[in-house]
């Protein structure tokens, strides 16, 4: 009785298990499915288990994609159908290389939880392009042998795209070779607008070549392309302080201050004492010869090496060809640092080995750190501090017991000394090491105002991020701003004015005067006076030379049209020629009697002349010394037309004559004409071209003066 109450109890508990399973979801649609598949196992005391009793394995199984193409990594969903079936528990999807990708939710280990088909299962697309074939299978009881996978079939192929090519702008071409992939204005192939420094057309450049003032050369060779009268073959205009020829100087080549060095090798054209040339003057900070070092180099240690190589040219024990000795934080050999092997441990990385360093975790304690006198610190590893020497004015002025001598770095303020504690994070240095002391972090301190300091590291006003130990402190405004306790004093302050020629002019301008365009030439400033013809702005007008038309006027146009070196302008550097047609009539030109002329230009015509119409006169005047008295001359009584030709023909010798006119010369030969000749003179006659020099003659020719015979 016992027996049939548990069959029962058995029978009564396995029913409501399957009606509670097949009845939920899909079991729903199948109400007879325990009726055709069950009851035979379990109505029955002899079968308690269904093992044996599960039609497993018949009836179908398969899975298809919810699509047939998919890109890369895209989601690819299965969907699974066929026939439900006892003990049917989970599905699975296998890739194609038969890993396991995704798997239903159920009982490994009986029909609690089954999956009932249709079921979908989802796993990510391969992310390489192609044909794919994936697997599914299902998983249940195998009549006894136990629960495991009872069937695998292939699902349909499917194709994994090439993705299509973005375009984000909607230009039509891809983001990928567009220079702009947001702008549909700039892309390949778009149109380059000059000068809006875009490059539309993606090609490299912002604004693509052309001729934008049309002098033949496009804007790449161009240095203006804006202006016609710029380009590599125009003519250089000396002196505007332009590059018309685009050769990169914007006045070409000259020798401007006159050394024989123009201005492409000279290194400063205006100091002739300054060229190629010129013999370097040591240690004076300048470079005389223009080889680019202000001092030519020397050996001043002797050791072989100068001083353009040797890193230390007063040590002869430090050059290029020394040998470095590890680890003693000198470099010997110029190399740039100290030797360090693998015997050297440079702890704090100080440039000293921790063999020397005395003090190896201190970067600021090693053999080459300056020592401080009186602080009980051996800053330079020498084995002790160093004592102060007497100093009556190293005076201990705020009584912390440290002077400045002895490390204090305020002394004036008690608070700071080398033996105070140093408040981290407050931005003071209170123990005078260098540095202020860093907070160790507090979860508590936070920095609620953003500002990068929090209340431990001295902000006064962690609420208002102004406010803080990093601010400037505005004067004057009632504020501390740098939470230094006080707001600050504001100072009047002095103007800076450099002036390094000492011409009582500055570079700064403003409150300090009129700006100083060279302030390394005492001789050129705004007082200065233009020296025309220099090439230098001496005023600091911002004009050269021409250019300032008022410190320096064009030159006059001179004209000499007579070539006798006296211009008809005035201003010409000569006094003015009062008759430029007449190269004999000029300022200090000999004064010509008898020709009405003002032959020297002084404002009188024939100024100094006796001018006579009588020819006796004449004659006793300017011939009777050479020919004695008119009526004892040779050629008295001769034919005037003759004596006339004679005159005139030996006119040119005779310098006393050559003033005289055609009217006068024609009075003396009438004159001489006329006039008795004494007996003695008649018997000559015939003998006078072989008459003996008078004593008035030879005189006459021994200064000079051709003296002509005059014949019948």
């Amino acid at each position: 009785m016992k027996n049939a109450i548990r069959l029962c109890l058995t029978v009564t508990f396995l029913l409501t298990l399957f009606t509670f399973q097949f009845l939920s979801s899909d079991a729903q649609a199948f109400p007879s499915f325990y009726d055709s598949n069950c009851a035979s196992c379990h109505a029955g005391a002899s079968e308690p288990t269904c093992i044996g009793c599960h039609k497993h394995g018949a009836g179908n199984f398969s899975g298809a994609t919810d699509k047939p193409n998919y890109l890369p990594g895209e989601t690819v969903s299965v969907n699974l159908t066929g026939d439900n079936k006892g003990g049917w528990v989970r599905a699975m999807l296998y890739d194609q290389n038969g890993a396991q990708v995704a798997i239903t939710q159920g009982s490994a280990g009986g029909m609690s939880n089954a999956v009932i088909l249709p079921a979908t299962l989802s796993a990510p697309a391969p992310t390489t392009p192609g044909t794919y074939t994936w697997q599914a299978a299902w998983f249940g009881n195998n009549n006894g042998a136990g629960h495991g996978e009872r069937e695998r079939v292939n699902i349909n192929s499917f194709t994994v795209l090439v993705p299509a090519p973005v375009d984000t702008d909607g230009d039509g071409t891809p983001d990928t070779e567009d220079c702009a992939p947001n702008d549909p204005a700039i892309h390949p192939g778009a149109t380059e607008i000059p000068y809006n420094g875009i490059d539309e057309n993606c090609n490299g450049m912002a604004d693509d070549v052309v001729d934008a003032d049309g002098d033949g050369f496009n804007s790449m060779d161009d240095c203006n392309d804006n202006d016609a009268a710029i380009n590599p073959g125009a003519t250089e205009i000396l002196y505007n302080g332009i590059d018309e020829n685009c050769n990169g100087m914007a006045d070409d080549t000259v020798d401007a201050d006159g050394d024989g060095f123009n201005s492409t090798v000279d290194c400063d054209d205006t100091n002739a004492a300054i060229n190629p040339g010129a013999t370097e003057i040591l240690y004076n900070g300048i470079d005389e010869n223009c080889n680019g070092m202000s001092d030519d180099t020397v050996d001043a240690d002797g050791d072989g090496f100068n001083s353009d190589v040797d890193c230390d040219d007063g040590d002869p024990a430090i050059n290029p060809g020394a040998t470095d000795i590890a680890c003693d934080g000198i470099d010997q050999d110029c190399s740039g640092s100290d030797t360090l092997d693998a015997t050297c441990l440079d702890s704090d990385n100080d440039g000293f080995s921790d063999a020397i360093d005395c003090a190896p975790q201190d970067a600021t304690i090693n053999p080459s750190a300056e020592e401080i006198c009186g602080d009980g610190i051996d800053q330079d590893c020498s084995g002790g501090d160093l004592a102060c020497p007497a100093d009556p004015n190293d005076i201990d002025d705020d009584a912390d017991g440290y002077t400045e001598n002895q490390g204090d770095c305020d002394d004036n303020d008690a608070a700071l000394n080398p033996g105070a504690e140093d408040i981290c994070g407050d931005g003071i240095d209170q123990d005078c090491d260098g540095a202020d002391l860093a907070c160790p972090v507090d979860p508590n301190d936070v920095d609620d105002d953003a500002d990068g300091y929090t209340e431990n590291q001295g902000d006064c006003d962690d609420t208002d991020a102004a406010l803080n130990p990093g601010a400037e402190d505005i004067c004057g405004d009632g504020i501390d701003q740098d939470c230094s306790g006080a707001d600050a004093v504001c100072t009047p302050t002095e103007p800076t004015c450099t002036d390094n020629d000492g011409d009582n002019y500055a570079t700064e301008g403003g409150e300090c005067g009129p700006v100083d365009c060279n302030d390394d030439n005492p001789a050129i400033n705004p007082a200065s006076a233009e020296r025309c013809e220099d090439g230098i702005d001496n005023n600091c007008d911002g004009l050269t030379d021409g250019q300032d038309e008022q410190a320096c006027p064009a030159p006059p146009s001179c004209t000499d049209a007579d070539a006798d070196n006296f211009f008809a302008e005035a201003d010409c550097n000569t006094v003015q020629d009062c008759n430029d047609n007449d190269n004999l009539t000029f300022p200090g030109a000999t004064e010509l009697c008898g020709d009405a002329i003002d032959n020297d230009c002084d404002g009188s015509v024939d100024e100094g002349c006796d001018i006579v119409n009588d020819g006796v006169v004449l004659y006793e005047n300017l011939c009777a010394s050479c020919h004695g008295e008119l009526s004892d001359s040779k050629i008295c009584g001769k034919d005037a037309e003759n004596i006339m030709d004679a005159i005139i023909d030996n006119k040119g010798g005779m310098s006393a004559h050559s003033p005289l006119t055609d009217t006068q010369l024609k009075l003396i030969a009438d004159a001489l004409s006329s006039c008795k000749e004494s007996d003695d003179d008649e018997e000559d006659d015939d003998e006078y071209d072989d008459h003996e020099e008078s004593k008035t003659e030879k005189v006459y020719r021994s200064k000079g003066k051709r003296i002509g015979h005059i014949k019948d």
